[in-house]
Order: C-alpha cells, then sequence, then structure tokens
C-alpha cells in the first residue's frame, strides 16, 4: 500500500506533464512547407539557358535562350513562343508550396506523378538548376501536384502548370511571318524518353 501512494502521484504529474506537452505541441503553427522543399525560389529564370520538358508517352521537347528570345530544339531549331516560356519559367520560380500532400511514392499514380512530365531548368553548360515531376492538377484547379528533385515527398503547389507543360512541340514553335506554325516533327527533340 505504501508503494501505491508513491507510484500514483508520480504517475499523476506525469501524465500532466504529457497532456501539457501535447497541448503545446499542437497548438505550434504548422511548420512551414517551404521549409521541406528549399530549392522552390531559388531558381531565377534569367539564370535559365535551356528547359527540357519531357512527357511520360512523348520524346523531349528542348527549349534554349537565344539572347531576348527562345528557340525550339529539333532537327533544324525554329524560334519558340517566347512569352510562353517566359510564362513557365516565372510560373515555376514563383511557385508556393501550399502542402505536402505526400511523403513517400505509393500516391504517384493518383497524383498523375507514374506518368506526369518531367522537367529541368538547366543553366550554363546544362547545369541542373531544378527538377520537377509534374503531375495532375489539383482539385481546386488552381493548384499542380509536384515532385521536386528525387524527393519522394509530393507538394501541392498554388500555380497551374499542367497545361503549360503539356504542349506540343508545335505549340511551343513560334509563328512565321505568314502565320505558319512550324511542323512538330521539324520542331520535336530526337530524343527517346529516358526511363525514371
Amino acid at each position: 500500500m505504501k508503494r501505491a501512494a508513491v507510484w500514483y502521484p508520480a504517475l499523476g504529474v506525469l501524465l500532466a506533464a504529457l497532456c501539457l506537452w501535447a497541448v503545446w505541441r499542437f497548438s505550434q503553427p504548422a511548420s512551414a512547407p517551404q521549409a521541406h522543399m528549399p530549392r522552390l525560389g531559388s531558381v531565377v529564370s534569367g539564370q535559365v539557358k535551356a528547359v527540357s520538358i519531357r512527357p511520360a508517352s512523348s520524346e523531349t521537347i528542348r527549349l534554349e535562350r537565344t539572347g531576348d528570345g527562345w528557340r525550339l530544339i529539333g532537327k533544324s531549331p525554329v524560334p519558340a513562343r517566347t512569352e510562353a516560356v517566359e510564362r513557365l519559367l516565372n510560373d515555376l520560380a514563383s511557385m508556393r508550396v501550399i502542402r505536402v500532400v505526400a511523403h513517400t511514392r505509393s500516391h504517384d499514380a493518383e497524383l498523375g506523378l507514374d506518368r506526369g512530365v518531367h522537367v529541368s531548368l538547366l543553366g550554363r553548360g546544362d547545369r541542373r538548376l531544378l527538377e520537377l515531376t509534374i503531375g495532375k492538377q489539383g482539385s481546386d484547379l488552381i493548384s499542380t501536384y509536384v515532385r521536386v528533385d528525387s524527393s519522394p515527398k509530393v507538394i501541392a503547389v498554388g500555380k497551374s502548370l499542367v497545361w503549360q507543360v503539356k504542349r506540343t512541340a508545335s505549340a511551343w514553335a513560334a509563328p512565321s511571318a505568314d502565320g505558319k506554325v512550324s511542323p512538330a516533327s521539324n520542331a520535336a527533340q530526337a530524343e527517346k524518353p529516358a526511363s525514371r
């Protein structure tokens, strides 16, 4: 009986301390998702010299900076829609993380990352500045599911990127002076999609 008189108060103090810690822990604001993905805002569009876009089911599209504009690299390079490339770069540079959606690759199929579009932003000498895999658009229609580099985490970012990266090669090509767009077969990069 004497031992129980010592243990019960000690157990009560321990439970009270545990309850206080739990209340304190869950009253703290959630850690910013950006802390998990620090590289998102680190790319300045002026540093980007080339963009490689590799859809899961088609050939790689490569866009390269040429002074003030962009060109679509293929069998014979053609001018690219500079405003479309700059819009993509600005959207990628200004992405903000809304939330971490998954911590592992187990949800890739439902988030569209198993057949996502791989985007690489390249600097001088093809140095990789940022690599993303872009999945489905979020159910709110203004976010996109993204994996940064080779991280297993999937994040939702506050930009609608799917329509931009799913453009065909001919959609990236600038119209000529007569208003015609160069054929996609001429503009598409003759590179096979790499296995993931």
